[in-house]
């Protein structure tokens, strides 16, 4: 081996040791007295295309995890099962070594600019917590006033001597300051990556491409539907309706009852006057809800969500009530005597099997409520009010009704034609980017060491 290539070897070996040592000075979680090394696992990674091995120490399995159980993943979605959160760890730090690699470093003002945003939002929503349930311009304007000095506060100390800014991010996250400026230099080295690799990828966007784009985002519908579990039952309404127009309007009466759900917490009082006085104040502030959960557990239970026909029959909630929780005007309903006891109500949820989707543009339909895109192209060409039979979404069948309709111009694909470019340059990107982690990921041969 010439002295050049043994010099080189020596370096990335040396640069291995310091990603080992240095990229991850702290972890989020406590590990023990033993001090000794003890490895999560291995990867290997490609330098002028030779395998090399790279060792995981557990400190940086554990800062990867912490990472995510505070931040998440930012662009790769969120991991759910214990599974996807290991995938992802694992992806989290293959992609730090990756950073590591390419000599991606972060400036300390690029990391107290991250730093301040995230304090900022952490204290907007510790605030909004504490004011929850006051709504007035009083109230919005006094919780805006709190938020700038909270921040200030803390952004003065940053600057200074760091007191106040160690002691919120202690008490706020449970760690030290030290490692969440870690982490946050972290997440900004992988931001970078992401945005290198981004930079790198080429892709070609045609033209029938951007034409599509546009119709599916300029043809838009509005549509009334009701949900079958049963297909069967779905095609009997259907016809029903094909028969008979009213019979649409007719069926939100008739069966009111059991094609409308309710879930409710009930607090449950002996005394009339004790259920007043409650109900009053909780509407003024909504957190004495669960302070008096907290206080007196007994007098509170929770219903699955139940149709108005349970409700009324099994529940005995008196009909009109229930009908009136349908459009509520608050989240809390007034005491009812039932069963010798006064409920106090707080509606946790109303549904209906009747849904209207609003005015929104057929990628929307075929993305959130799963209509397959023939099927909507075809309802462009039906009447107003009228009804197209059934078709699978997301949960069941539904038979929709056509409230609305626009139809795409042509003219406006002209105007609008760069925009579709760049919409579909950054999808095909992303997909691009994806499949490059994946790449990684499969090239990394991750092997775990480590039981959790």
């Amino acid at each position: 081996m010439d002295r050049d290539n043994l010099e080189n070897k020596k370096s990335y070996k040396f640069g291995i040791l310091i990603f080992i040592l240095g990229i991850f000075s702290l972890s989020l979680f406590c590990i023990g007295e033993d001090k000794s090394p003890k490895l999560a696992g291995e990867f290997t990674s490609f330098e002028n295309n030779k395998p090399v091995i790279v060792p995981v120490p557990i400190d940086n399995y554990y800062f990867a995890k912490g990472v995510i159980s505070v931040f998440g993943t930012r662009w790769r979605g969120t991991p759910k099962t214990k599974e996807e959160i290991e995938k992802e760890v694992w992806n989290e730090l293959l992609l730090s070594y990756e950073a590591f690699k390419r000599e991606i470093t972060v400036k300390k003002e690029e990391v107290k600019e991250e730093l301040f945003k995230i304090i900022k939002e952490q204290i907007k929503t510790q605030i909004n917590q504490k004011y929850k349930g006051k709504n007035s311009e009083e109230d919005r304007k006094k919780i805006s006033e709190e938020i700038e000095k909270e921040f200030n506060k803390i952004k003065v100390s940053f600057e200074k001597d760091r007191k106040d800014y160690k002691e919120w991010v202690k008490n706020t996250l449970g760690y030290s300051a030290e490692l969440l400026e870690n982490q946050v230099e972290h997440l900004l080295k992988i931001e970078k990556l992401k945005n290198q690799v981004l930079d790198s990828i080429k892709v070609k966007v045609t033209e029938e491409e951007m034409h599509q784009k546009f119709l599916d985002e300029y043809n838009s519908l509005s549509l009334e539907l009701l949900q079958f579990d049963d297909l069967k039952k779905a095609e009997e309404f259907y016809e029903e309706v094909q028969k008979d127009t009213n019979y649409w309007e007719n069926r939100k009466e008739t069966n009111k009852d059991e094609d409308n759900f309710i879930s409710l917490e009930i607090a449950k009082f002996d005394d009339l006057k004790k259920a007043e006085e409650f109900y009053d104040k909780v509407k003024e502030n909504y957190d004495l809800w669960e302070e008096k959960k907290k206080e007196n557990s007994k007098i509170f239970i929770q219903t699955e969500l139940l149709s108005l026909k349970s409700l009324i029959s099994e529940w005995k909630y008196p009909k009109e009530d229930v009908y009136k929780m349908l459009k509520p005007t608050s989240p809390f309903y007034p005491p009812l005597l039932i069963d010798g006891k006064y409920y106090v109500s707080k509606i946790l949820q109303v549904k209906s099997a009747f849904k209207i989707t609003g005015f929104v543009s057929l990628a929307w339909l075929n993305f959130a409520w799963e209509y397959p895109k023939k099927d909507l192209y075809k309802m462009l060409d039906y009447p107003i009010n009228s009804f197209y039979p059934p078709v699978r979404i997301y949960k069941g069948y539904a038979v929709s009704k056509i409230l609305e309709i626009r139809k795409a111009e042509e003219e406006q694909f002209l105007k609008r034609k760069d925009y579709y470019y760049k919409q579909i340059e950054i999808q095909k990107k992303h997909e691009q980017l994806h499949k490059w982690l994946n790449d990684l990921r499969e090239k990394a041969n991750v092997k775990i060491f480590i039981k959790e």
